[in-house]
């Protein structure tokens, strides 16, 4: 069966229940902490970090590949995982059937008792969206455990989240770091950029900022706005790096194009740099920028 590529599965929360749900730092908490950390910050120079947990994409490839719903259904009840696994999809996306959360959930718990990682996963993130299930943190923190442990990323990004944060599990700086390690050198950008968060902030894991500018410098490598941006303040603060205003405009800017706002920002460095600095740093930012926009 083909799945959508457009959607996800699950979808992601809305903002409003994400708030209830699983909630990072708030981001006047985090300009705080770097104002304290960095009193040198000039306003604007605030970490943007996308707390939040992993939401599977279109680059996961479902099992079966039949549009055959009564087939799958029977395939799915002699217990082949596959199916089992396929049938949630269906059943959660309303594929060639209407839409039923809470039978998803029921052969994703199938699949997942029987080891499938990717149901593990997405069985996790039902009880994270409240998709089929109350919403319960600790049975997330479980099934993430169980995939992550079979290697899948997108868990083990969760699953650092999770310990990094406190939620449903009680927060632990070794276990973040582990499991956002994995996840960051199997290249989930996420991981990258709040595993650099933790190393900048220095309180749940030692301090270091030369780590966290290459896990920045990874993830601005695929493009990734909030990477790109955060690298720039990394720049125009010399964390990890020494000062550069010609490089932190550059990443400022690349961030801008890839979609970041990064309009203030820009306008503040714009004010210690001479206009051929600026022509500099916008051609430097050519690589990180889509070729639509160029």
């Amino acid at each position: 069966m083909t799945f959508p590529a457009s959607k996800l599965l699950p979808s992601e929360p809305s903002p409003a229940k994400r708030s209830q749900m699983i909630k990072p730092d708030t981001q006047d908490s985090i300009q705080r902490s770097a104002a304290r950390t960095h009193s040198t910050f000039v306003p604007f120079l605030t970490l943007i970090i996308l707390l939040s947990l992993s939401y599977p994409g279109s680059s996961q490839i479902f099992t079966k590949q039949t549009n055959d719903i009564p087939g799958l259904k029977t395939a799915a009840e002699r217990g082949e995982v596959a199916a089992q696994h396929d049938l949630a999809g269906a059943y959660l996306l309303g594929v060639e059937m209407p839409k039923d959360p809470a039978q998803a959930v029921s052969w994703f718990t199938k699949a997942a008792k029987q080891g499938h990682p990717d149901s593990q996963f997405r069985l996790g993130m039902c009880y994270v969206t409240a998709q089929g299930v109350q919403t319960n943190e600790l049975e997330a923190v479980r099934w993430f455990q169980k995939a992550s442990e079979q290697n899948h990323v997108e868990a083990q990004h969760s699953l650092g989240f999770c310990y990094a944060t406190g939620k449903g599990v009680e927060k632990s700086g070794p276990e973040a770091l582990k499991w956002l390690t994995k996840a960051a050198d199997a290249g989930n950008v996420k991981s990258q950029v709040l595993l650099a968060h933790l190393y900048l902030d220095g309180r749940l894991i030692p301090k270091d900022e030369k780590a966290a500018v290459k896990l920045l410098q990874k993830g601005a490598g695929v493009g990734h706005a909030g990477a790109l941006y955060n690298l720039g303040v990394c720049y125009a603060a010399g964390l990890g790096v020494q000062k550069d205003k010609v490089q932190a405009y550059r990443y400022f800017y690349a961030a801008k194009e890839q979609g970041h706002n990064s309009t203030e920002a820009l306008k503040n460095i714009e004010t210690e740099m001479t206009p051929g600095e600026i022509e500099q740093a916008k051609r430097l930012a050519k690589p990180y920028i889509p070729k639509d926009k160029l």
